[in-house]
């Protein structure tokens, strides 16, 4: 029954409906809207996600990416590509360049070192 197993199912759970699933055609004069496709091979070691919420994170996957997107960062590439340690040498980079370019205006006002390209007050 559309992959269901019942004998899995807790009755006792209040959120399940209190009916077992329909079958495809079991109401007659019904047409089937939208129907999930199948998941792609080893979707179970991908937290289960269909093929189009796999690819949505692909860079470049549709076309020209924003400068500003993260999926540029050379920490986020590298933990995509299953590169642990050089993820981490790379954010750890990438945070201290952030604390150095801070250090000079440490008891200062935002204000007084920030000023905003869009959305001023």
């Amino acid at each position: 029954m559309l992959g269901c197993n019942l004998a899995k199912v807790d009755p006792g759970a209040g959120n399940l409906p209190k009916h077992p699933p329909l079958l495809l055609g079991a109401v007659p004069d019904s047409t089937v809207l939208w129907q999930a496709a199948p998941r792609p091979a080893d979707s179970e070691i991908f937290y289960n996600f269909s093929s189009f919420t796999m690819k949505l994170n692909e860079a470049g996957s549709g076309g020209t990416l924003a400068p500003t997107d993260c999926r540029n960062r050379p920490d986020i590439r590298a933990l995509e590509e299953g590169d642990l340690e050089l993820a981490a040498q790379q954010k750890d980079f990438l945070e201290n360049k952030q604390r150095d370019f801070r250090k000079p205006f440490k008891n200062k006002k935002e204000s007084d070192w920030w000023t905003p390209k869009w959305f001023t007050p």
